[in-house]
């Protein structure tokens, strides 16, 4: 089973710049994990870390804060990337892909299980992944 994320939301491009529904911290929040994933491309690596920052309520600025099982030079290469040119390039990938969303997103997080939505009710995410995944089940599935 593949997952993805896809830090870009709700987002729009105006004039060349992307503007967030949240406002400009959740746009650095957004570069953040979106350099955090760069550099750490593997999901049972990078997701902790996302999980933590969304559960500080300020991911633009915890990534300090939940990074302990990243290295120091790995966490200095997401800031410099998340304030550079090179998370601008990676943000404009991410707008890409929820562009490209089939069905198109309708509201956040959109998740999709073999290409279909699970709607607003995302509290189902777990027994969804239950039910589809053909490998062993993991203890969640219990």
């Amino acid at each position: 089973m593949s997952v993805s994320i896809f830090p870009y939301g709700n987002a729009q491009e105006e004039g060349g710049k992307i503007v967030c529904q949240h406002g400009s911290d959740e746009c650095k929040g957004n570069l953040v994990e979106t350099c955090l994933i760069h550099y750490v491309p593997k999901f049972s690596d990078y997701f902790p870390v996302i999980h933590c920052m969304e559960g500080q309520g300020e991911p633009s600025s915890d990534l300090d804060q939940c990074s302990d099982s990243l290295s120091s030079d790995v966490v200095s290469n997401i800031k410099a990337c998340a304030a550079g040119k090179l998370g601008k390039q990676l943000e404009q990938k991410m707008k890409e892909a929820t562009d490209a969303l089939q069905p198109s997103h309708t509201f956040v997080p959109w998740v999709t299980i073999n290409g279909n939505p699970l709607g607003e009710n995302v509290d189902i995410l777990v027994s969804s992944v239950c039910e589809t995944y053909t490998g062993p089940k993991p203890s969640a599935c219990a």
